[in-house]
């Protein structure tokens, strides 16, 4: 994997932001804050990412609006929630978005590290994929995109029997 992961953590609660940031700094993370969407999309804008783990309701630009500019402009990394327990409703809409994954608030850091990880791990592996498949043509491209949205879908399937407990 990367040497050096650069983690953007985006949450309007600045006390619980300095927690994630401390959570995930280690000796081959870098790890960014932004306390809303907008200044989310700023740090995307000006420096690169190998994951983002973003709140979903801030003022502002919110945590969806965010994910969803960021896809538009180009930046196809895994993006990870926070939510609430009992948000089920946005939790969903994330990850019918392509959203990576959630974590439930309250949480605990090594729930948050390990789904992390395993975000960066896959990224990772995605960015590999994408770089041998630089050289396909249009239509071998949306076959790949296809296949992508189907696992999607699968993930989101999963997510809602973890949801409901099964």
């Amino acid at each position: 994997m990367d040497d050096l992961r650069r983690i953007l953590v985006v949450e309007d609660e600045p006390d619980l932001r300095e927690i994630i940031v401390s959570i995930l700094s280690d000796n081959h993370s870098h790890v960014v804050g932004a306390s809303n969407g907008q200044e989310g999309l700023d740090q995307l804008a000006s420096d690169s990412f190998s994951l983002v783990l973003s709140d979903i309701k801030m003022p502002l630009v919110d945590g969806l609006e965010f994910f969803a500019r960021a896809k538009s402009d180009g930046h196809h990394i895994p993006f990870v929630f926070i939510t609430a327990f009992g948000d089920e409703e946005n939790m969903l809409k994330a990850l019918r978005l392509g959203a990576f994954d959630f974590v439930r608030k309250p949480f605990n850091e090594e729930e948050v590290r390990s789904v992390v990880e395993r975000a960066l791990e896959v990224g990772h592996r995605k960015r590999m994929i994408l770089k041998e498949l630089g050289g396909l043509d249009k239509d071998s491209k949306m076959k790949v995109d296809k296949c992508e949205r189907m696992i999607q879908l699968l993930e989101v399937s999963n997510h809602k029997k973890r949801a409901a407990g099964e």
